[in-house]
């Protein structure tokens, strides 16, 4: 499976897991710093203005796995970029490593008017990871295919949860469409934050037999990509990369790219944000 670019050496990469760990500096930095930092736009719709006393954002986040915490992303964003149009209490932050748990909060979330959906995952063209290399899922996932060494398109779709696939969207969540489509009813935009959302014709392969994800390969051909398929299923525009994606920080009034730069302390940069190897966040309408 497509997965994020790893930028950074080992001993950097691990500078950040650190740095993103339970009770880190960088967690205090964007969740408990009542002072906003200062960014430019980060692309994909929003702009200033007053705070709306009624509007609200659901931002959820996937396993983050090899690029660290997701929820650090997730909360830079809320602080650097929604509280100047937004009250505190009307933005909610959602740990969502499983496509239930992603429905599941887009369905009783309380929030009304809820105006942006941001979802932080990993992702293939055809689909959210959201519970990318996440150890439980992974486990369950080689039991099932060791016990079921001949198993169908059908199967492996309803069996796959820390995903959200486009063959999700067709076949399991069909009968609950409607339902997502009311509770995001008021929404200006989705924006899928992370590699490869906007790619589509993805083809599933397997690095070792039996087949489990080449199955996915056998109905609904050529995929369409998950923002495409998510924005025509809740009939809403959606954003998401035509690329792998990378860290950037804000520093100096500009946004670096973590191929050129790493910073050595987090007191360097202001923001920080996934952002696609090539363009920018595109559109895409139902």
């Amino acid at each position: 499976m497509a997965k994020f670019r790893n930028q950074w050496a080992k001993e950097t990469t691990d500078w950040f897991k650190n740095k993103w760990g339970e009770g880190s500096a960088e967690k205090e930095k964007w969740f408990h710093s009542e002072t906003p930092q200062t960014s430019s736009g980060t692309g994909g719709g929003g702009g200033g203005g007053s705070v709306s006393d009624t509007k609200t954002v659901l931002i959820c986040y996937g396993n983050g796995a090899d690029l660290g915490d997701f929820s650090v992303f997730a909360a830079a964003y809320k602080k650097n970029h929604l509280l100047s149009k937004y009250k505190d209490e009307n933005i909610v932050i959602a740990k969502t490593f499983t496509r239930l748990e992603l429905i599941n909060v887009i369905l009783h979330s309380g929030l009304s008017e809820l105006t942006e959906l941001h979802i932080f995952s990993h992702s293939v063209g055809s689909g959210l990871f959201l519970g990318y290399h996440d150890q439980s899922i992974a486990a369950e996932r080689g039991n099932f295919i060791a016990n079921n060494p001949n198993l169908t398109y059908d199967q492996v779709v309803e069996f796959e949860t820390g995903d959200l696939l486009t063959d999700h969207l067709i076949v399991t969540l069909a009968n609950q469409q409607s339902d997502v489509k009311s509770a995001l009813g008021d929404l200006e935009f989705a924006k899928f934050w992370g590699c490869n959302a906007g790619v589509e014709g993805h083809v599933y392969w397997d690095p070792n037999p039996p087949p489990y994800w080449a199955k996915l390969n056998d109905k609904n051909t050529p995929k369409p990509s998950i923002a495409q398929a998510f924005a025509t299923f809740i009939n809403q525009p959606v954003f998401g990369a035509n690329s792998g994606s990378h860290i950037e920080f804000y520093i100096n009034n500009k946004w670096i790219s973590g191929y050129d730069y790493t910073p050595k302390s987090i007191k360097e940069y202001t923001d920080i944000r996934l952002h696609p190897d090539r363009g920018d966040y595109r559109r895409y309408d139902p």
